[in-house]
């Protein structure tokens, strides 16, 4: 413990005393710059839940510009009569995670924003995929349970090849596609993975032309699934 020296006179004392008191005020009190840099100063709790009721529904727009491209009466006949997936759950699901990885390659450039918005869309997946196994004729919950444990190992091991696939290039991106969209089919011909290749390529680029503030406002849009050469 530091001590004061015995000689010090009063008036010493007392203007040591001041600047340590000044001294202790200016830590306690941050300047009016430093208040506004601080997320708790910024907004109020009303402004936090305006802005938070947006970013949800940002998400939840993206969301469903996903699935209305993968379910579009068009697209589906590129993905079911050209690339030959079977018409099912799984094939929707599937397409659905490839499409939200094609977007997420865009936004994870957006920082925060992106990781928050991402967080919300997977949320949204979970109880779509939910409802959507209820509806098909699942009516019982630990059925229901299980499938979700199912679809997520299966989410996060696509996600993760197709990290790999846009690394490393088209051929483990041609092995990704093909375990994990295809399902590793035989039916399947090395025609068919090219031009889902082409399909992913082409949509990659249209989305890095995209600015990272029209990704967290939902303004992606697909291009119509097609045949590129």
């Amino acid at each position: 413990m530091y001590m004061l020296p015995t000689a010090m006179t009063s008036f010493q004392l007392a203007r040591s005393q001041f600047f340590l008191t000044k001294r202790r005020f200016t830590v306690a009190t941050p300047s009016l710059e430093a208040r506004k840099s601080s997320s708790a100063f910024t907004l109020n709790p009303i402004t936090r839940i305006l802005n938070r009721r947006l970013e949800y529904q940002n998400a939840l727009t993206s969301y469903q510009n996903i699935t209305a491209h993968v379910e579009d009466k068009e697209n589906r006949e590129f993905f079911i009569n050209t690339l030959k997936l079977p018409d099912t759950f799984e094939t929707w699901f599937y397409l659905t995670t490839l499409h939200m990885w094609m977007l997420s390659t865009r936004g994870r450039a957006a920082g925060e924003a992106w990781q928050s918005m991402w967080r919300d869309m997977s949320e949204i997946l979970w109880t779509d995929c939910e409802k959507r196994m209820y509806e098909g004729g699942v009516t019982n919950f630990t059925l229901i349970n299980r499938g979700l444990k199912d679809l997520l190992a299966a989410h996060y091991g696509h996600l993760l090849a197709y990290d790999e696939g846009l690394s490393k290039g088209d051929a483990i991106l041609a092995g990704a596609l093909w375990r994990n969209l295809f399902s590793e089919s035989s039916d399947v011909s090395i025609l068919d993975i090219c031009t889902a290749i082409k399909y992913v390529r082409h949509e990659l680029v249209k989305l890095d032309r995209a600015s990272s503030e029209e990704i967290i406002a939902a303004g992606n849009t697909f291009g119509k699934a097609r045949v590129y050469s």
